[in-house]
């Protein structure tokens, strides 16, 4: 039986193809090397193919033509250039220059991802293991999501991460993997991967179980913002897990999760704000305006914190 952590982590992250694009840039095409390229394009050099599609699909060199960037991009990508072959993927999957096919996009795609492009590979694993406009096949994203994982694609080591934590689809729930690619993750600087970091030593699920060192992944991935991770490092240090007990602290990070509207963090606080004095509360809001201000971030409304006792049972107070 599969066994579900206190704090949810999504089981892949939620990107839009906007966020997901991995169109594949190269040297700027200028107006005097256009014409250059051009009659290279002319004569079948896919290379030159390629560069001209990109020059117009950014307007370099010559105005801004997305129907003559997809003629281009599909003369190179014909011929098996791996950066045409990419990149006309994205424009059937946005649909930008031909109308949107995201089949022929996968089609594409796929053939970009066969010949070793990591950002395709990338994009098509996440794309099969979410079923984003095409039949949903998570053995064969997270097949994808693995190699572009091994050359070291960020967000494919968090998505694979994500998989194996769940379990779905034909993949085997192992936490062991999930820590393994989380870790990688984690260590270069991606949130999400950070706080499930934080939860599986918390849990003990595939690593190490630490208190301590939960609470170093949570407050990493804190500093960036995590809501979920600011909630899980203040509920820690209000109780003194992995750390010392540290009221103000705690405060900080636990405000700084309710302002951001998560449940767990603003239903803890309004628990225990009632053993805080004055004076901790104000140090407390002291600490969230120097986070804020070395973050560069705005104070949100103000808002009034829930009547209801924390979600969390058994809670002392400091």
């Amino acid at each position: 039986m599969r066994v579900h952590p206190s704090r949810i982590l999504p089981t892949l992250l939620s990107l839009t193809f906007a966020a997901l694009h991995g169109a594949i840039a190269d040297a700027d095409v200028t107006g005097q090397d256009f014409a250059a390229t051009a009659a290279g394009a002319a004569s079948g050099d896919a290379e030159a193919q390629f560069l001209t599609g990109r020059a117009y699909a950014n307007g370099q060199g010559v105005p801004k033509d997305s129907a003559k960037a997809a003629d281009f991009y599909r003369k190179a990508a014909e011929q098996g250039n791996e950066k045409a072959q990419n990149n006309l993927a994205w424009l059937y999957l946005d649909g930008i220059g031909v109308q949107k096919d995201p089949a022929e996009g996968l089609k594409w795609l796929r053939k970009a991802a066969e010949q070793g492009v990591a950002k395709s590979q990338d994009s098509l694993g996440y794309i099969l293991a979410k079923g984003d406009g095409v039949p949903k096949d998570v053995l064969e994203g997270a097949k994808w999501l693995g190699k572009a994982a091994e050359q070291g694609i960020v967000r494919a080591q968090t998505q694979l991460g994500f998989i194996y934590y769940w379990g779905d689809g034909g993949v085997v729930q192992d936490y062991a993997l999930a820590a393994k690619w989380l870790t990688v993750a984690g260590k270069q600087g991606n949130a999400d991967a950070q706080n499930a970091m934080g939860v599986l030593h918390e849990k003990g699920w595939g690593a190490f179980h630490s208190a301590g060192l939960a609470l170093l992944w949570f407050l990493k991935a804190a500093e960036q913002g995590h809501a979920k991770a600011q909630a899980s490092a203040g509920h820690a240090i209000a109780l003194g897990n992995g750390t010392d007990r540290d009221p103000v602290t705690a405060y900080m990070w636990l405000k700084l999760a309710a302002d951001a509207d998560e449940p767990t963090g603003a239903n803890f606080l309004a628990e225990y704000i009632r053993g805080m004095t004055r004076e901790q509360v104000q140090e407390g809001d002291k600490k969230v305006a120097e986070y804020r201000a070395r973050k560069g971030l705005k104070a949100p409304p103000s808002k009034p914190l829930p009547l209801v006792p924390g979600l969390l049972p058994g809670v002392a107070k400091p």
